[in-house]
């Protein structure tokens, strides 16, 4: 260890030995099993809050003590920003805070441009630098943060199972009640971003797969049925109809009908994330006015019928009461029958 990492080290400790609301922030930390049991076993130990439990993989399990779905960032002190190049966005988030931030890559050239500071960096393995920090922190300081996290856990949790409530009894689907439901499944999960995890809840490493940096749009497909060939585990890839497009379900069929996985398309009839983006950026425009946003709006067609033309089935799922009873068939096609399965379910046009 050289004397200007000790340094560091040494100054990340104070850092975290003078916060008095710290947080930890991570994003791609999961990637690794001993990553993710060193996050584990810090945040427990000095009772840290995370967010972003669950970012591109798992990175916390969700049913752990500090895994919290929101967190105020205006009352932080300190982000341990973890395996993570962007950890807010400075527009939505007035945040004035010491971070310190702790990855392989801190300088992430993959991005054109980064604004965010830190002021202190930690280069190199995630385990080596978490294990090696060793802050001071006193016992009853601990306590009263874990019962601040209780707190906020318990609210959140409550907040949720009355909002599942609400919607199993909606006409539509929702699409966090359709995260919840697949979470319920226990299986490994591929998504664009389609799969809320503040309602799926994963909690096992190597069960939550989410977005890269770029260029991902449609990888989900190909993704899962690369995970099936490797590990024979049956998998679940959640995807927009617009992805399901992307990930080009001809080819996604010809793979899977010899390694088949269960694709569910949250099937929403638009292109979800252009009319968000005309939405935020154009404010005061016709399209957002009359809530209209050509070229961005899908025909109602049964994109998941391409799977039969390798002997996979498509089951059409429209409303909430229909769903176990379509996961169940779905799953039974999987494991019985060894076929592809598609359940293209008709969700609402929000996240």
């Amino acid at each position: 260890m050289s004397y200007m990492f000790y340094n560091d080290l040494k100054k990340a400790e104070k850092m975290i030995e003078d916060s008095k609301n710290p947080v930890i922030i991570p994003w791609r930390s999961g990637r690794r099993l001993e990553w993710f049991y060193s996050i584990i076993n810090f945040a427990n130990e000095y009772a840290i809050p995370v967010i972003n439990y669950a970012g591109e993989v798992l990175n916390y399990p969700s049913n752990m003590p500090m895994a919290v779905d929101e967190y105020n960032l205006e009352d932080v002190d300190l982000i341990l920003n973890i395996e993570n190049g962007i950890p807010y966005f400075p527009r939505y988030n007035d945040v004035n805070c010491k971070i310190i931030t702790i990855d392989t890559e801190p300088l992430y050239n993959n991005i054109p441009y980064l604004g965010i500071d830190s002021d202190i960096i930690l280069r190199g393995d995630i385990s080596l630098i978490l294990n090696s920090l060793k802050p001071k922190i006193e016992k009853g300081i601990i306590e009263e943060r874990k019962n601040k996290v209780r707190e906020i856990r318990e609210l959140q949790n409550r907040s949720k199972n009355e909002e599942i409530q609400r919607l199993s009894k909606e006409n539509t689907i929702n699409p966090r009640y359709l995260s919840w439901k697949i979470g319920k499944l226990d299986m490994p999960v591929f998504t664009d971003y389609q799969v809320n995890p503040k309602y799926s809840l994963p909690n096992k490493f190597s069960s939550y797969f989410s977005i890269p940096d770029a260029g991902y749009l449609g990888w989900a497909m190909g993704a899962a049925v690369g995970y099936k060939i490797a590990t024979g585990i049956d998998t679940i890839a959640a995807v927009g109809d617009g992805s399901f497009i992307f990930g080009v379900p001809t080819a996604f069929g010809y793979a899977a009908k010899d390694f088949p996985v269960l694709c569910i398309i949250f099937d929403n009839s638009q292109w979800l994330a252009s009319a968000e983006s005309v939405k935020d950026v154009f404010k005061n425009s016709h399209a957002w006015k009359i809530n209209k946003f050509p070229g961005a709006d899908l025909k109602d067609y049964n994109y998941g019928d391409v799977i039969k033309i390798f002997g996979g089935e498509n089951i059409i799922i429209e409303r909430p009461d229909e769903i176990d009873e379509g996961i169940k068939k779905g799953i039974n096609i999987l494991k019985k029958e060894k076929k592809p399965v598609v359940l293209q379910c008709k969700v609402d046009k929000t996240r």
